[in-house]
């Protein structure tokens, strides 16, 4: 099996000496984090977790951060930043709509990982590779009411 198709099934480069257990629970593991409709899928239509939309956020950030610590004081580059946030809190639909999202948001994410985590460990408890590739997540981990 090739290097690529082991990170794909697995999550990392086998050794080699890995027991049919250990391969179960290795597979089992990396499917719940990014099979479809498994953790990932649900952080990123449950919060917007994409990769663009964390990349968008995070270079405004830094960018915020730089102006604040006056590694940038250009007034043209600071007056365009400004507009980018000012756009963002309108294309958010506000400071209450972004709070209200930010607090159900973290509501989810600790639900979702929580049960990842849950679900890892019955994983690494077990010895049936059997019993390891029924282990799930949740159907509606730690169900947030907003």
């Amino acid at each position: 099996m090739l290097e690529s198709e082991q990170f794909e099934l697995y999550g990392q480069i086998l050794s080699g000496d890995e027991s049919e257990v250990e391969l179960a629970q290795l597979a089992r593991v990396k499917y719940l984090k990014t099979g479809p409709g498994k953790l990932r899928d649900r952080l990123s239509h449950g919060i917007g977790d994409t990769p663009d939309n964390v990349a968008d956020i995070t270079r405004t950030i830094i960018a915020c951060h730089a102006v604040n610590r006056g590694i940038i004081t250009s007034p043209s580059i600071i007056a365009r930043l400004d507009a980018v946030i000012a756009s963002m809190l309108e294309g958010y639909g506000g400071e209450e709509a972004i709070i209200f999202a930010i607090e159900g948001n973290n509501a989810l994410l600790l639900a979702a990982t929580s049960d990842y985590f849950r679900a890892k460990a019955e994983i690494m408890a077990s010895t049936d590779p059997e019993e390891i590739r029924m282990i799930d997540l949740s159907d509606n981990p730690g169900a947030v009411d907003l």
